[in-house]
């Protein structure tokens, strides 16, 4: 019996999505939660070492007389637990592999963290100036690992890189979104398609690995709310269907903000709205307590010009 690690990070839509897998092939296996917020864990030296791109979800798996394999993103996970895992529940019908994974690759191709930003954007901009002081944040502990843990300084400054480029992609640009949301689109559209003429209710006979990609699509989307299902009658169906079967409570599956978010974003918003009151105010204090400083300095300098001139006339 093959032991499977996963290290997991309950609120990661790619985690969710591994989560899911597993729960549909009724496989067991141990997890590892990794402290995003509280202990920024997914950049300690141990976790680096799992995972150089230090996010989640990650798997290890060693079945007896094999080497310990370690998978670094879902969709390599998805792959391998389909391709080269030995037990569980097949999710793909040899005869429509190529439509499944295409569907699965169409859905990598799009990078929710452009939506996720954007809902912020729109929404709530105090919340988004958090995350990205945040993110400022991570970047230092980044930097001070790089120094610190030497045996591993050019893993970090990649994750500084990694991580710079990501802010300026998704959190300092709304470029992004409308090219995202587009593919988010057509995939829908794809989905309702392909519902329209099943006979099972999913999209490539029973219920696969592609079904996996868009349940839990879905319900990132509906969280946000930047997908109405109200024109999509059968991809409204399929969702909830979805949601009645056992591996949607097993893997924890959500479409509502969880309580934890809402109220960091409840008080983000407080407190960063106050910010932006207040700072304008006080930078309008400073540029006058730098006026007057200036004054005292150039008076100050005038008296001591006079002083000296004073004393050599002596």
């Amino acid at each position: 019996m093959a032991e499977v690690l996963l290290y997991d990070h309950g609120p990661s839509p790619f985690a969710r999505i591994v989560r899911l897998l597993l729960a549909e092939k009724n496989l067991g296996y141990k997890k590892r939660d990794v402290d995003y917020m509280a202990k920024s864990e997914h950049f300690e030296p141990w976790y680096a070492h799992v995972n150089p791109k230090m996010q989640v979800p990650s798997m290890t798996v060693k079945a007896e007389g094999k080497d310990k394999v370690t998978l670094t993103d879902s969709h390599d996970i998805l792959v391998y637990m389909e391709k080269d895992f030995e037990g569980g529940t097949a999710l793909v019908d040899p005869r429509k592999q190529r439509d499944t994974w295409a569907f699965v690759d169409a859905f990598y191709d799009i990078k929710p963290m452009a939506l996720f930003y954007q809902n912020f954007r729109d929404k709530s901009p105090a919340v988004l100036e958090m995350m990205k002081d945040m993110h400022r944040k991570w970047v230092q502990v980044v930097e001070g690992n790089a120094e610190k843990y030497p045996e591993l300084k050019d893993v970090y400054l990649k994750k500084k890189e990694d991580m710079l480029a990501y802010r300026a992609a998704y959190m300092e640009s709304s470029d992004a979104f409308a090219p995202n949301k587009k593919k988010v689109d057509d995939l829908v559209d794809r989905a309702e398609e392909l519902l329209k003429d099943s006979e099972t209710g999913f999209l490539f006979g029973d219920y696969s690995v592609a079904d996996v990609t868009l349940t839990c699509m879905l319900a990132m989307l509906v969280s946000f709310g930047f997908c109405s299902l109200e024109d999509k009658p059968n991809v409204a169906k399929f969702y909830n269907a979805a949601k009645k079967r056992p591996s949607w409570k097993a893997a924890d599956i959500q479409d509502t903000i969880p309580l934890k978010m809402k109220i960091m974003m409840a008080v983000g918003s407080f407190i960063y709205k106050i910010k932006a009151a207040i700072m304008p105010k006080v930078n309008e204090g400073m540029k006058e307590a730098d006026k007057i400083v200036s004054e005292i300095k150039e008076t100050a300098t005038e008296s001591l010009d006079k002083a000296i001139g004073v004393s050599q006339s002596k």
